[in-house]
């Protein structure tokens, strides 16, 4: 509200005419009838003497630089955010033209300093955004690449405009809404009236004018129509940002729903079901919270903050009781790799060895072991093959230069049935499984065979080590 609303307010409500108010100021009428019209601006002693005589305080009646008016409207008028901003920037001018120089090496460099810190912390966030987020965003199939390019772009925007928004406000309530133009009327002017002849004497008149000058105050906070415009913006932005991001929050906690169905029907096999599905019920509670603030944002409907406190720490602790419960349960579980411990099918194959002859894996662990057998015939290589079911495997051959070879792989043929029944019953036996080796092969040939087969590894190593430092 400006000073001459409040001032005609206070006055009202004080039950005294403009004629009494200008008494007890030992002004005219008049002057009191320009003040509440706001054509003028009476001196600070005038501003204090009022705020005896009406009962308040001197913020209670300065301006604090809301308007209210029953003209306002909520439709955009880029006129009025024009004159605003206008209004701001000769503000500015005039507070800096005021100060003195030390104010003003004060104030650049404090504005500078902002301006820098800004800077960082947008460079900060934009790229934490772009690793943690917008990386996803790539590995959608054709538009990927493009979509991420744009959402960055779009979170330059924002963090550019958010950083004017913050710069001009702590501009404002550091310097601008510290200062205040008002009128002067003690001021004196000297006013030269030009003598009637020349050998008279100058005449100098002396009478009072209006003379602008800046005192400090410490008013309350105003808004700017520019600076709402600006808001109003990146809440858009917002808002966009929040209906993307939404649909997949969406899917996930359908998902969640589901999995936790899944995990309660299994608990007929195994406790820890269980306690998979409490702590998906604890993160179906969590997405929920999530969506409904993003819903509630999306709409400007008011966000209940008591509520989806209350269920988020409700969820995230039933979360942390599964977890906790589900690491004791794992205790009782025994950690196995590959397929030891399962009925296997074996595979019987043989492979002709020559001097131009490769077999993969060649590494002995485990999972491919050597065996020396003198019965086997020299150039030939028995491999027994472990798998799941029969046939589960390849063995591809081709050529590489001098080479021929062999490469033994799994095939992944096991059905989501054959998978499933082999997971439940490994959680039935309390089993923890790396599914990652899936067969077992064991080579039985002569030595003579296998000190061939060595030979061959290392020229073939030797080989292409050296192409590898040519290149």
């Amino acid at each position: 509200m400006r000073f001459c609303d409040k001032l005609a307010k206070k006055r009202k409500n004080n039950n005294l005419s403009q004629e009494q108010l200008a008494d007890k100021l030992n002004v005219s009428r008049q002057a009191v009838s320009k003040w509440e019209s706001g054509s003028s601006y009476p001196d600070m002693e005038k501003i204090i003497q009022m705020t005896k005589i009406l009962n308040c305080t001197l913020e209670d009646l300065l301006d604090d630089g809301t308007i209210n008016s029953t003209n306002s409207s909520n439709k955009l008028n880029f006129n009025s955010y024009m004159q605003e901003f206008l209004a701001f920037i000769t503000k500015t001018y005039n507070m800096f033209c005021s100060m003195k120089l030390k104010e003003k090496i004060k104030c650049i460099m404090e504005m500078s300093l902002l301006i820098i810190i800004l800077i960082i912390a947008s460079a900060i966030i934009d790229n934490a955004i772009d690793s943690l987020i917008l990386d996803w965003f790539r590995r959608i199939p054709t538009i990927g690449f493009e979509l991420k390019n744009i959402l960055f772009n779009l979170i330059i925007i924002i963090s550019l405009i958010l950083s004017i928004i913050i710069f001009i406000h702590l501009f404002k309530i550091r310097y601008l809404d510290y200062f205040v133009t008002i009128e002067d009327n003690n001021a004196i002017k000297k006013v030269i009236e030009e003598p009637f002849d020349k050998e008279s004497e100058k005449k100098y008149i002396y009478e009072k004018a209006k003379k602008e000058k800046i005192i400090i105050r410490d008013p309350k906070h105003s808004s700017m129509n520019f600076y709402n415009f600006l808001t109003k913006i990146i809440i858009l932005i917002l808002k966009f940002f929040a209906c993307i991001f939404i649909v997949p929050i969406i899917i996930g906690f359908v998902s969640l729903i589901i999995l936790g169905v899944i995990s309660f029907y299994h608990t007929i096999y195994a406790v820890i079901f269980l306690l998979i599905a409490l702590g998906l019920t604890g993160a179906v509670l969590l997405t929920y919270c999530l969506i409904e603030f993003l819903y509630n944002f999306i709409v400007s409907k008011e966000i209940k903050f008591k509520k989806i406190f209350i269920i988020s720490i409700a969820s995230l602790v039933i979360i942390g009781i599964s977890i906790g419960l589900t690491a004791i349960n794992l205790l009782d579980y025994d950690y196995i790799e590959g397929i030891d411990k399962l009925d296997l099918v074996v595979n019987t194959e043989y492979i002709n060895v020559d001097s131009n002859t490769l077999i993969f894996p060649h590494i002995e662990n485990k999972y491919n072991q050597y065996v020396i057998d003198n019965t086997i015939e020299d150039g030939k290589a028995k491999i027994e093959i472990n798998t799941l079911k029969k046939e589960n495997y390849i063995i591809e051959e081709y050529n590489d230069k001098k080479f021929k070879i062999y490469n033994l792989y799994p095939n992944y043929d096991i059905n989501f049935k054959e998978a499933y029944n082999l997971i439940i019953n490994d959680i039935e036996n309390k089993i923890i499984r790396d599914y990652s080796y899936s067969y077992q092969t064991k080579m039985y040939l002569s030595q003579n065979t296998y000190d061939l087969l060595k030979r061959n590894y290392d020229e073939y190593k030797r080989l292409y080590d050296n192409q590898y430092e040519n290149y």
